[in-house]
Formats: C-alpha cells, sequence, structure tokens
C-alpha cells in the first residue's frame, strides 16, 4: 500500500497572474514527471513584482525553471494569502503543497516584497534645482522642478526665510516650502542648496579686482617685437582705468630679460581703487642671432633655478642655479652648418632623407666630443667672436675625426661653445617640472624615438619647441655636452661645469633608436670623448 503513494499521476501547475484576491488566481499548467523525492528551493523558481508602488499594486509572479514543476503553489504575504493595500515592507513566501513529484513543503522563502508609498514626504534628491548662481544683474529666481515620477506639490521658494528674491550680491539659503498636494505631505523647509549672486561692478561699487578678473597675455616675448602686455576684463568684469607696471615702471622694456608685471587699477565705476594688483612675469627673450655666413639661429634662455634629475632615477637630485642667462641654438648643429664651418660632412645619414625632408637639414652625427668642440672654435673665428677653447695635443694634427686632444675652457670668452650638462637640462625643461617639457608623456608629436622615426635621423624643427623656442632636445640626435660624466652630489649649485676630468664626456637628449624613457629631460648618458656613432650630434651655446 505504502508503494501506492509514489504511483505517477499528474498535477494541475498554478501561478498567480492577473490582480492577486485572497488565494490568488490560478492558471492551470501541463503536467510534468519528476523525482517523487524532491524537495522544492526557491532558485527552482523565477520570483518577480517585488518591488512595487502603491496605487498600482500587482501580483507577485512565480514561475518554475526549465525542468521544474510548479506543484501547487499559494502566495502567503507576511503568513496571509491577502495582497497588502498599503505601503510597506512585506516578507513574502511560498506554500508548494504536496504534489506529483515534490515532497510536500510549506514557507518556501521567496524574498520582500517592498511598496511604495503614493503618499510620499519630497527630500531635495526628488528635484532638478537650478539658478543657484547669479549675477546681480540678472538676477532671477531660482527653478525647482521635480524629477521624473515625482510631484510638483506646492512649492514656495525662501531666500534666508524670505519669499522675496535678493537683488544684492551675497549668499543666500535657499529653502523650499512643499505644501500639502496631490502625492505629497506637507513638508516645511526643504533644504534645497546656497544661492550666490556675484557683484557686478555697476551693482556694488565696492568690489576690488583681482588678478583673475582678467585675461592676460603677452607675457613671453622677443626684442625685436616687444609689444605692450595685454589685459582685458572677463566677462561681466569692468576694466576700470589700468595701468600696466614693468618692475614698477609703466615704460615697455626693450631688453631682453624678466621683469616683473603689475596692474595699477584705479578707482572706476564698479571697482574700488586697487594698486599692484599681482599679473605676473614678463620675459622678454633676446633676438635670435643670424650671422649671415652660417644662419645659426639662437634663443635666449634666462637665468634661474631648477631642480635637475628626477626622483628615483638620476638621484640624487637637486638644486642648481644659473646666474647668468646664455644664448643657445634653437637646433642641432645641421649637416649643411657642420660642412660650411668644417669643409667636410661626415654623417651616416648623408642621404636618403625622409619624404618631404630637407637633407642639408638633417642634425650632422658621426662626429666626436672633440670635433664638436672644434667646430665652436672655427665658428667663432668665421664671426670675429673669441673662441671658448684652446685645442693642443690635437691627433691627428688635421683632418678628421679628432681623437685625442688637450682642451681648456676660457669662461670669459664669447664665443661658441657646448652646453654643460646643468645648462642643457634648464634650457630643455624650460621652467617645467616633468618629465618631459611637453609633461609626464611624450607623443610622436614632440620628439623623435624609436616609435616614429624609421630608424633614421630627421630635419630638425619639424617637431613644436618648447617654451623657450628650442626643437629637438627629445629625441632625433643625443648631443654633447661640456662636463666630464660623473655622479651627482644632493648639495645646491651654482653655475656647475662638471668634473675636473674623466673618461667619459656627458650626452643629453636621447636619439632617434632609443625609447621613449630615454629621452626624458632628466636623462644622462656617456660615451668616450674620441667615439662616433649615427645617433649623436650637437648643438652650440655661447654667453
Amino acid at each position: 500500500m505504502k508503494n501506492r503513494l509514489y504511483i505517477i499521476y499528474s498535477l494541475v501547475f498554478i501561478i498567480v497572474l492577473g490582480t492577486c484576491t485572497l488565494g490568488g488566481n490560478l492558471e492551470t499548467m501541463q503536467e510534468e514527471i519528476i523525482n517523487a523525492s524532491q524537495n522544492p528551493a526557491a532558485n527552482d523558481y523565477n520570483i518577480t513584482n517585488l518591488t512595487q508602488t502603491f496605487g498600482n499594486i500587482t501580483n507577485v509572479t512565480i514561475t518554475p525553471k526549465d525542468g521544474k514543476s510548479s506543484g501547487a503553489i499559494t502566495i502567503l504575504y507576511n503568513g496571509s494569502t491577502t495582497l497588502p493595500a498599503a505601503a510597506g515592507t512585506h516578507t513574502v513566501t511560498f506554500n508548494v503543497k504536496a504534489a506529483r513529484g515534490w515532497n510536500a513543503a510549506s514557507g518556501l522563502a521567496g524574498g520582500t516584497l517592498t511598496i511604495n508609498a503614493a503618499i510620499q514626504t519630497p527630500v531635495a534628491s526628488d528635484f532638478n534645482i537650478g539658478n543657484l548662481t547669479q549675477t546681480v544683474g540678472s538676477v532671477t529666481p531660482v527653478t525647482i522642478t521635480p524629477k521624473t515620477g515625482k510631484s510638483n506639490g506646492a512649492i514656495t521658494v525662501f531666500y534666508n526665510d524670505s519669499q522675496t528674491l535678493p537683488a544684492a550680491a551675497g549668499t543666500y539659503t535657499v529653502t523650499f516650502n512643499v505644501a500639502a498636494a496631490a502625492g505629497w505631505n506637507a513638508v516645511n523647509g526643504l533644504a534645497g542648496g546656497t544661492l550666490t549672486i556675484n557683484s557686478t561692478p555697476n551693482n556694488n561699487p565696492n568690489s576690488t579686482p583681482v588678478a583673475n578678473d582678467y585675461n592676460i597675455s603677452n607675457l613671453t616675448q622677443t626684442v625685436g617685437s616687444v609689444t605692450p602686455v595685454t589685459i582685458t576684463a572677463k566677462a561681466g568684469k569692468s576694466n576700470g582705468a589700468i595701468t600696466i607696471l614693468y618692475n614698477g615702471s609703466t615704460m615697455l622694456p626693450s631688453a631682453a630679460g624678466t621683469y616683473t608685471v603689475t596692474f595699477n587699477v584705479e578707482a572706476a565705476a564698479g571697482w574700488s581703487a586697487a594698486y599692484g594688483l599681482a599679473g605676473g612675469t614678463l620675459t622678454i627673450n633676446a633676438e635670435n642671432q643670424n650671422p649671415s655666413e652660417n644662419g645659426i639661429q639662437m634663443s635666449w634662455i634666462p637665468a634661474g633655478t631648477y631642480t635637475r634629475g628626477q626622483d628615483g632615477v638620476e638621484t640624487p637630485t637637486h638644486q642648481v642655479t644659473l646666474s647668468k642667462g646664455f644664448y643657445m641654438g634653437k637646433y642641432e648643429v645641421t649637416q649643411e652648418h657642420y660642412q660650411a664651418v668644417t669643409g667636410v660632412n661626415p654623417s651616416y645619414f648623408s642621404s636618403s632623407p625622409a619624404s618631404g625632408e630637407v637633407q642639408e637639414r638633417r642634425p650632422v652625427e658621426w662626429v666626436t666630443w672633440y670635433d664638436a668642440v672644434e667646430f665652436c672654435n672655427k665658428l667663432s673665428e668665421q664671426e670675429g667672436l673669441t673662441p671658448a677653447y684652446t685645442i693642443t695635443g690635437r691627433i691627428p694634427t688635421s683632418g678628421y675625426p679628432i681623437t685625442a686632444a688637450t682642451v681648456t675652457w676660457n669662461h670669459e670668452a664669447n664665443g661658441y661653445r657646448l652646453p654643460t650638462e646643468a645648462e642643457w637640462e634648464y634650457a630643455c625643461r624650460a621652467g617645467t617640472t616633468t618629465a618631459y617639457n611637453t609633461g609626464d608623456t611624450i607623443s610622436n608629436n614632440t620628439g623623435w624615438y624609436n616609435s616614429n622615426s624609421g630608424s633614421k635621423t630627421h630635419e630638425v624643427g619639424l617637431k613644436p619647441p618648447n617654451a623657450w623656442g628650442l626643437y629637438d632636445m627629445h629625441g632625433n640626435v643625443w648631443e654633447w655636452c661640456w662636463d666630464w660624466y660623473a655622479s651627482y652630489s644632493s648639495g645646491a649649485q651654482t653655475d656647475p661645469v662638471g668634473a675636473a676630468s674623466g673618461d667619459y664626456c656627458v650626452d643629453r637628449g636621447g636619439s632617434w633608436n632609443l625609447s621613449a624613457s630615454y629621452v626624458r629631460s632628466a636623462f644622462r648618458y656617456y660615451y668616450a670623448p674620441s667615439d662616433r656613432a649615427f645617433s649623436i650630434g650637437f648643438r652650440v651655446v655661447r654667453n
């Protein structure tokens, strides 16, 4: 007889559909033959409609997953079969009665039914609030609109507890009185935000101008085209009567140098008198030096202080002060310039320039350090300047490459020379403190290195210059510096010139055949002064 309890028979499967009433509305489903020893579990079912809104309450639905039997299902809300009619949180369980294929199971957990009230209390996040920053001359009402699915209620805006819109500059607390209305409970003083009303000159004559009231331009100039610094008021600001001062004088400087610029904003409609409104620093670079014989163009590099090196890489970082400004070649010395001065072009890349590029404008390379210093002397002599170097013991006594010599530097000479390592990094950075003078990263648009060079050098000046008008400081070819290579010291230095002697000379700037990390502003390398490579060139400086 007991075995007869397991006789296979069919059952009617029921799910809840339509509006729920006591006991629920049921629909017959087809019978299934399943294992009579199974116990139903919550994950046998797809359960939906557990979050609802008052006024639109619908039955919770439950459907069996593929291969599962519905059994005979009764939905219970907090233990009752009656669908709740009020807002609140209700525990939903399912009574799955004994059926063919299921053991009897009462109170199968289903979830939590949340019914949101239709009569709700508004909060600030129910609204979109606008116009909380205004200008005196155009003070407009604060706007408040309900978000989707919210009720407007009856909304009154308060400004510091008053319903009167402020007319003067200042900061006001804005609240909203949402009166009783369909869908809202009455609520007073719903926080809205802070209304800031900015002054305009005509409405607030006591306003004092500040630097960020203005657009200030022309703070970097060149001697040959020195123009007045310009200052214009930003929208909604008054020009007042503005006098520009350069180091305390109204006379526009005509010489290269660095000048402190301030603005005397006199009393005028809408402004209080203000003297010495900070403006910035005017940097006037020297005119390009263009000797007729060779066309070497130079940029003026002002005196200054910077931090040499890079934390964690070129260490220890340390402060360097350059007490005097100097001229530096805008470009790496080109094959054209080198041949005009020395009569030879030793470059490995002496043909097949990239499409559209001028061969003679590619940087000279395959030069020793000794070749570079002799070029500086010959260029100085051609232009009537005092050579910077004395070269003795030259090997060979004539011709190139020079593989050995004794070189001394006359620091007072006005002729061309190689930059010191400190001068090179300072000029490369041009006031920046990042890994590159273009920022913390470099791109194909700002330097020549292995990912974009096509395994060759390129015409100088095709990438944008740095802030001081210098081109190709990142990549293309390494650049010889004056210094013997030695480890950094941690102390601050003024006008350092490197070690007194050594086996290797410093090279800076990286080259066309190296990855981006080797063309950073702080990266340093070295070669023996007799070494040559198709990746080593130089640029010149002069006092």
